[in-house]
């Protein structure tokens, strides 16, 4: 594997991991604020969100190879080459895509349970339930449930979504 390889895998493993981070952290975030806002202040700050993730997305995924000519990332090594023991770029792009899979499962599952409780303390006793500090809002609920279906879909597809990402890279 070369160094310029290297990285073009880095950055769009990196492109990858915030996409999926920002549409599990940054979106759910927006949506408490529908009541308190003007709705179209929420509505062009989400659609300039957006735009700013695709555009990341963009460049780190299907730019990736540009991106490591202009900041001449694989400039300055004194071996084109990466001695890793010969391992295959299709294992490489698969593992990070199952780390990325596994990091969503570590960092939901925990919160769901949390949030799973909290709202069956709301049906149980509903006289002293605090919804400031339960943390059960069906929304966040419903998105750490999406973020757990989506990581499992990368540990099931992590093949698939891998040929994809080295296919990508190919002009």
């Amino acid at each position: 594997m070369t160094i310029r390889d290297f990285f073009i895998l880095l950055i769009k493993i990196i492109g990858l991991f915030m996409l999926l981070s920002t549409v599990f952290s940054t979106l759910p975030g927006v949506l408490p604020y529908l009541s308190i806002s003007p709705f179209w202040k929420i509505i062009a700050s989400t659609l300039a969100m957006l735009a700013l993730m695709i555009g990341l997305y963009y460049l780190l995924i299907k730019k990736a190879g540009w991106l490591v000519d202009v900041l001449q990332l694989a400039k300055g090594f004194d071996e084109d080459r990466i001695a890793l023991g010969n391992p295959n770029k299709l294992r490489v792009v698969q593992l990070a895509i199952l780390l990325i899979g596994g990091t969503l499962w570590v960092i939901h599952v925990p919160s769901i349970i949390f949030r799973l409780l909290a709202v069956f303390q709301q049906t149980v006793n509903q006289y002293q339930f605090n919804p400031s500090n339960a943390g059960g809002s069906l929304t966040q609920l419903a998105t750490n449930m999406i973020a757990i279906l989506i990581g499992y879909l990368l540990f099931t597809n992590s093949q698939r979504l891998a040929q994809w990402l080295i296919r990508q890279e190919t002009p």
